[in-house]
């Protein structure tokens, strides 16, 4: 996001230029604006996820141990108990995580401006406030998505799995590295006009 991000702060520095006449802010203020709005974002979205990063830790051991005494149950045909304990304990972390990060999601959305103002971001500051309060709301609707897969780690781990959680990590990288531009810009290319031209909001919706 910051990359793209920034090239997004440019964009405005650059059409700030021609209207420098009719608004109190400078061409150099305006094209930071979108960086400051995603770095007081980030930090915020970085400690509400920070409660459940032991999530994957947890449900990882949990998991693991149902695996071991299924392991040890074997040979005396008591197999299909710990099946069903193995699946209890999954759908129990994934319960919690889906709670958990719906209670994120409505924190967020319903204490935004006090989060950004903790932060530093002032209702004073129309312009800062306006982009880190647009993609803070976009962004927490999708809370119970990131702590649904941070959950979705664990249980592989525990059975073992560290390639299934790295393989989705990098295709949601690539994702996002090909929405993010796609969202935020939109540009005239040789096949027509390219990109949904979102700004900011477009960050979040790819990164979300």
């Amino acid at each position: 996001d910051t990359l793209f991000v920034g090239q997004l702060g440019v964009t405005s520095t650059m059409m700030s230029t021609t209207k420098a006449a009719a608004t109190a802010a400078s061409p150099s203020s305006t094209s930071s604006i979108p960086l400051a709005a995603l770095g007081a974002c980030t930090s915020i979205f970085h400690l509400a996820f920070h409660c459940v990063k032991g999530t994957t830790a947890t449900t990882a051991s949990l998991v693991a141990g149902a695996v071991v005494r299924d392991e040890q149950k074997q040979q005396a045909d008591e197999k299909g108990i710990t099946q069903k304990e193995t699946t209890l304990i999954a759908q129990t972390s994934m319960q919690q995580a889906f709670i958990t990060g719906t209670v994120i999601s409505l924190f967020l959305l319903a204490f935004g401006t006090k989060c950004l103002n903790a932060m530093g971001v002032s209702t004073s500051s129309t312009l800062l406030f306006s982009s880190a309060f647009t993609y803070l709301n976009y962004r927490a609707v999708a809370a119970p998505a990131v702590v649904l897969l941070t959950a979705s780690e664990g249980i592989f781990r525990g059975f073992g799995d560290v390639i299934t959680p790295w393989k989705v990590s990098l295709v949601v990288a690539g994702l996002n590295l090909v929405l993010d531009p796609f969202c935020m810009f939109r540009k005239q290319t040789g096949m027509g006009m390219m990109g949904l031209g979102m700004g900011i909001k477009g960050a979040a919706v790819a990164t979300s």
